[in-house]
């Protein structure tokens, strides 16, 4: 069983009047990577530019940041950005995002509670979901999950999500129905009949089983893990 990862924010870069004027500004809220960054400390570090525009272009570097995997970075930008804007839930759940990506699942969980209060989103159910089924807490994750469904009836990964917790509770047959419902929504994901193939697995359903880790290396013929399931019930791949 792979862990359910979490789900990119509103990675929405500040790009109005503010930061229109010249070529570092474009840059930085546009171009990615090394490039991004320095055309944001730049802004950043112009006295003569308006506090907006500098606000605006540390946001953008803290999402240029977390974009290239660099969250140590990204942090004290989302940080310095809520000092001035406290009830932005956007900046609040991207940086509960990056905590979340350095395993530092208390701050995540603080970031995505307050993301929430301020303005419920599906994004920050699943992440918040994501964090509390790392952390071991399954019922808090399943709830979460639920609470992104109720949001948006047809979210994929929230489904496949909670099937996952699903299965760590032994619950073999709500994870199965949670991932037929994501197969439903997104046939195209491989992960989708791999992880429903192993709950058949887990329930002593072989046909069911084989034909979902056989629908695996059909969309991705690569996956190791469906070839070696298959090899474990005695079917060549």
């Amino acid at each position: 069983m792979r862990l359910p990862g979490l789900v990119s924010l509103l990675f929405l870069s500040f790009a109005g009047t503010a930061l229109a004027a010249n070529g570092d500004a474009e840059d930085c809220a546009k171009a990615n990577g090394e490039k991004a960054v320095a055309a944001c400390t730049r802004v950043i570090q112009d006295a003569g530019a308006a506090a907006k525009t500098r606000m605006e272009a540390q946001f953008n570097r803290a999402l240029a940041y977390s974009r290239m995997g660099d969250f140590d970075r990204a942090i004290p930008d989302y940080s310095a950005v809520i000092k001035i804007e406290p009830q932005d839930a956007n900046v609040i759940g991207n940086r509960g995002r990056a905590y979340a990506a350095k395993g530092d699942f208390e701050r995540a969980l603080a970031d995505f509670d307050a993301a929430i209060r301020i303005r419920p989103h599906t994004t920050d159910y699943i992440n918040r979901a994501v964090a509390y089924y790392r952390k071991g807490d399954l019922d808090a994750a399943i709830a979460d999950y639920g609470a992104a469904i109720k949001l948006n009836p047809k979210l994929a990964i929230a489904y496949h999500n909670r099937g996952l917790a699903y299965v760590r509770k032994r619950d073999e047959d709500r994870a199965i129905a949670d991932f037929s419902e994501a197969i439903a929504l997104d046939g195209a994901n491989a992960d989708r009949y791999l992880e429903r193939g192993d709950a058949y697995r887990r329930k002593g359903d072989r046909n069911r089983a084989i034909a979902d880790f056989r629908k695996t290396l059909e969309l991705n013929p690569k996956d190791a893990d469906a070839r070696k399931l298959l090899e474990s019930l005695g079917v060549k791949p």
